[in-house]
């Protein structure tokens, strides 16, 4: 009998650091930065309807404006 010792390597017990991402929107001649912070903690139930909320507004803002 053969045993092998496996160690995955692709998790880690390392506290992470936050995750920063911003994209750039730019307002008559004022450029903003939007910055959003991941912390690695959330209510996952409150983001996915904060997301779907987003997209509805954002469907209706687009079907307005064809009208």
């Amino acid at each position: 009998m053969i045993l092998l010792n496996y160690e995955d390597k692709s998790v880690s017990n390392k506290s992470t650091r936050p995750v920063t991402t911003y994209h750039e929107e730019k307002h008559g001649n004022t450029l903003y930065r939007i910055t959003n912070v991941y912390l690695g903690r959330m209510d996952f139930a409150k983001t996915i309807e904060g997301l779907i909320v987003r997209k509805v507004i954002m469907h209706e803002s687009i079907n307005l404006g064809n009208e």
